[in-house]
């Protein structure tokens, strides 16, 4: 057995000796400077990318080892990028010893990324095995969120499955998931919808096959009311419930739903108020029909599965595939004379700029501090210039460039490309620049043109630091729901931190919209207080039709804030739709007489308070 123990470390103090074998012919040292003394032989039987290193015909000890130099007899060292945890627990799957498992989710995940990495198939399996015996589960309804995050990040598609197929019984909105926003990516959530979207989809048409001509679900053909298949209605309901949420699918919800309908069954026709028919239906038909149910439920998950890998597949074929950019150089900016060029600029897309240093050094402390350095002698040149690469295509530059000479500027048409160009101006330090360019976009109402543009546009400018622009977009964005359904692929640009801090703030603002829609229900305040005196059952209270539409308001806002929340330009249409109503229904002169002399002050009034209440809602946590 090996000596796992801690041993003294070198003479320098800053490596740990973590195993000492026997038998050690070789040393892993691991990314936080532990050491571990293995023999070459347990390396060499389990990974074969070790086994490559360390057999190397090049260098007896392989191309990245190198000979330790404490006071012990020199050993070759193999430097891992694994922490020191994870070493030792992959090797205590590996030497015969007492296996342990490192002590969170995080960590066990990297453990097994370790060891698929090293192509070590038996030893993940073994770790594998292990894991499925802890007791709670590693992959639980409590983890499945960060388990599938931390599995797609390592590229551990077996964790990833399991944790896919849990959260099917999790609720899956963005405000469920607020507190996930840590470790999940947007682009990790879009991928996850992708797969519960499939698996409704899958459920939907095998089930509804299913309801229509399996015999399983024809449980009991004297049911008090039955659907055209002669499925009882219950069971119709319940099969139904599953494919537009799967979370339903459960051997007590099945119970549930067949004791409701026992014991508060009401047909009319025949006059009962219960179904003894069904509450006798015999254990072995239902374990017949849970069976096939749950073949079928397991079946449309796999298949959803299979067809999002697929998905996933094709669309990155899709991206390798993707033709290159023309290499062929556009014509420089209008009106620049580039004869006397002293350096030339080469686009992400390999075109080229001759621009002047001195423009640039001028506008950027960036380039005025890169050109003062000494230029090495064998640098990149072009026609005897030096050539410098950025990572900007283009169009970015070429709209930067038209910003920096005495020439018509061109901002770019879209939105997108426009911050783009903030972005590299911000990069490059152009603050007077950048400001500039803001104040075109301003004059020229450069912004966001539809709901899924705007949230595009906040996970852009949330990725490149883009502050203003966050909040421009963060207060467009409340106009539209923040839904995965109608997010849809613009989801993949947030990143979790920029979800976590858009949902806060729209929060904020419904929250501050309730407060003020709360406001003008007191008739003892203006503006409310000119609809006191119309007949309302409630004494002393504003007009009962403006009542019931304020209340309907402050409702809708407190169910959800992840709908689209109220527009102030809005309530106007629906009070002058509630007011021609209970005229219409009443004939009430007093109302008809105060909207006349004062119904456009007071529409304006409320706009106006709506307004400054969401203006008021601070975006400090945005400009992170």
């Amino acid at each position: 057995m090996p000596n796992l123990r801690t041993v003294p470390a070198d003479a320098s103090g800053n490596i740990e000796r973590v195993l000492d074998h026997p038998h050690s012919d070789i040393i892993l040292r691991s990314c936080d400077s532990h050491e571990f003394r293995v023999p070459s032989l347990y390396i060499i039987d389990n990974s074969s990318v070790l086994t490559k290193s360390i057999q190397s015909p090049s260098n007896p000890f392989g191309p990245d080892i190198v000979v330790s130099t404490d006071a012990s007899p020199s050993l070759p060292v193999v430097p891992l990028s694994e922490s020191g945890d994870i070493v030792s627990s992959l090797l205590s799957f590996i030497i015969p010893t007492t296996p342990h498992l490192p002590p969170t989710t995080e960590k066990a995940m990297d453990l097994l990324s370790a060891a698929q990495k090293y192509e070590m198939t038996l030893v993940l399996n073994r770790i594998r095995d292990h894991i499925a015996q802890q007791d709670p589960p590693l992959v639980r309804e409590e983890t499945a969120f960060d388990v599938y995050s931390l599995a797609n990040r390592h590229g551990l598609r077996q964790e990833a499955r399991q944790a896919a197929r849990l959260t099917l019984k999790l609720p899956m909105s963005l405000e469920d998931l607020e507190g996930k926003f840590d470790i999940l990516s947007g682009s990790v959530l879009h991928q996850l919808w992708i797969y519960h979207r499939s698996v409704r989809d899958f459920l939907e048409e095998d089930l509804s096959t299913f309801r229509i001509v399996g015999v399983e679900p024809r449980i009991n053909f004297r049911c008090v009311k039955l659907t055209s298949s002669d499925v009882p209605a219950w069971l119709d309901d319940y099969i139904d419930s599953v494919a537009r949420n799967p979370a339903f699918f459960d051997l007590s919800e099945f119970h549930m739903a067949l004791a409701r309908h026992v014991t508060s069954c009401d047909d009319p026709d025949r006059q009962l108020r219960s179904c003894q028919t069904c509450a006798s239906i015999s254990r072995k038909t239902i374990d017949t029909f849970w069976t096939t149910f749950t073949n079928i439920f397991q079946q449309c998950i796999e298949e959803a599965y299979q067809a999002e890998a697929a998905l996933l597949s094709e669309t990155d074929t899709r991206s390798q595939s993707r033709p290159q950019n023309s290499t062929t150089n556009p014509f420089p900016p209008r009106c620049l004379d580039t004869n006397d060029a002293d350096v030339i600029i080469l686009s992400s897309d390999l075109a080229r700029f001759r621009v002047h240093k001195s423009i640039l050094s001028m506008s950027s402390p960036f380039f005025r501090d890169m050109f003062s350095l000494p230029q090495p002698p064998d640098g990149e040149q072009i026609d005897g210039l030096p050539l410098l690469h950025l990572p900007e295509d283009a169009e970015v530059l070429h709209s930067l460039i038209t910003v920096l000479y005495p020439i018509p500027s061109e901002i770019p048409d879209f939105y997108d490309k426009a911050l783009a160009l903030l972005s590299a101006l911000q990069k490059y330090d152009m603050v007077a620049v950048q400001s500039s360019v803001r104040a075109v976009m301003k004059g020229i109402d450069l912004r966001p043109r539809s709901g899924r543009d705007t949230f595009r546009a906040y996970g852009i400018a949330s990725a490149e630091g883009l502050g203003l622009e966050m909040e421009t977009a963060a207060r467009l964005a409340l106009d539209y729901p923040m839904t995965f359904e109608y997010m849809g692929d613009e989801l993949s640009s947030f990143r979790g931190w920029a979800l976590r801090d858009l949902i806060r703030f729209r929060r904020r603002c419904r929250d501050g919209l309730v407060s003020c829609l709360e406001s003008l229900l007191d008739f003892r305040l203006p503006p409310s207080d000119i609809w006191v005196g119309c007949y309302n059952p409630i004494s002393f209270s504003i007009a009962s039709w403006l009542q019931t539409l304020l209340s309907d308001c402050i409702k809708k806002l407190q169910q959800s804030f992840m709908n689209s929340l109220l527009k102030p330009s809005g309530l106007r249409d629906q009070y002058l739709a509630a007011l021609r109503a209970h005229i219409t229904q009443t004939n009430c002169s007093f109302c008809s007489r105060v909207h006349i002399m004062h119904g456009e002050t007071f529409c304006i009034e409320i706009e106006n308070k709506l307004v400054k209440t969401l203006d008021q809602v601070g975006t400090s946590s945005l400009l992170i």
